[in-house]
């Protein structure tokens, strides 16, 4: 009995032994984990890296009209109501209130050289033919124009300047103006009769210098604003002679970022006021176009 008690302890022992020394020889046994698949993809599961942040860069603002040596063309139209006074030869006649004349669409033609680093030459033409009737009877050189008569203004304005350009920065710039205005204006009555036709016309040829200010300026990327103003005054003789001209518009469709390109076309969308007052010969005639303007300016 003492013999088996002895058997099953020193079985124990040598049993602990054994484990106890494969035991320690894993220890040393590093696990590595097999390579991966070639072909196959990895997922990352975690990381606290944080996502790289977009580098925002402001595009600068680049005008034709104040960078280097270019041209611009400008294709307007000006949806335009016609109002003012034409007093001559017994005549005096208001065009809003004696007359049923509505506005009109008409398409006007504009170019910009800039010769110089500073100095730009600007051209512009439009032609307006307002037509309608008489709302009253009126006298015109003597002879007699009843209701109903017809009655057309037709003007042709023609505008040669400069500008300075006096102040640039990074979103936009300032020029001063300076140039001469012309205008040939037709005023045309006529009553027909079941003898013949009564025909009256007035020619006026009028030319004023003008001073004044144009600016632009960026607001993103692709848009932009544009105005302008001309002005004179003088009396002369007690009568005032003036012309006024203000123009306004939101730019859009532009890539200021590639600007200057060696071509380019966007689009320009305004108003326009312009106001004509000469009083010369004895005759005195106040001519005011007003209305939106949609334009698309090409630069080459």
């Amino acid at each position: 009995m003492l013999f088996n008690f002895r058997s099953r302890v020193l079985t124990l022992l040598l049993a602990s032994l054994a484990f106890a020394s494969n035991g320690f020889a894993w220890q040393g046994i590093e696990i590595v984990p097999p390579p991966p698949i070639t072909g196959a993809g990895m997922e990352v599961l975690y990381t606290d890296r944080e996502p790289p942040q977009a580098t925002v860069v402001e595009a600068p603002y680049v005008a034709d009209e104040f960078e280097g040596r270019s041209m611009a063309v400008d294709v307007n139209l000006w949806h335009s109501d016609v109002a003012g006074d034409v007093d001559s030869m017994g005549m005096s006649l208001d065009l809003g209130d004696d007359t049923d004349i509505g506005s009109q669409n008409r398409v006007g033609i504009s170019g910009r050289w800039q010769f110089s680093e500073l100095t730009q030459l600007q051209l512009d033409y439009f032609q307006f033919n307002h037509s309608g009737y008489l709302n009253r009877a009126v006298t015109f050189d003597s002879l007699n124009y009843a209701a109903g008569s017809s009655v057309r203004v037709r003007n042709n304005l023609f505008g040669l300047g400069l500008a300075q350009t006096v102040s640039e920065y990074e979103t936009g710039g300032l020029r001063v103006l300076c140039g001469a205005r012309f205008s040939q204006l037709n005023t045309r009555l006529e009553q027909k009769f079941a003898a013949g036709t009564r025909v009256g016309e007035l020619d006026q040829n009028i030319g004023m210098p003008y001073l004044g200010l144009e600016g632009a300026t960026r607001l993103s990327a692709n848009a932009g604003l544009t105005g302008s103003f001309k002005y004179f005054d003088l009396d002369r003789n007690g009568e005032p002679n003036r012309l006024s001209d203000f123009d306004f518009a939101f730019v859009f469709g532009r890539d200021y970022a590639a600007a200057p390109a060696q071509r380019e076309w966007y689009g320009m969308l305004g108003y326009r006021h312009f106001m004509l007052n000469d009083a010369s010969d004895g005759s005195t005639s106040r001519i005011v176009y007003s209305g939106p303007v949609f334009g698309i300016r090409g630069r080459f």
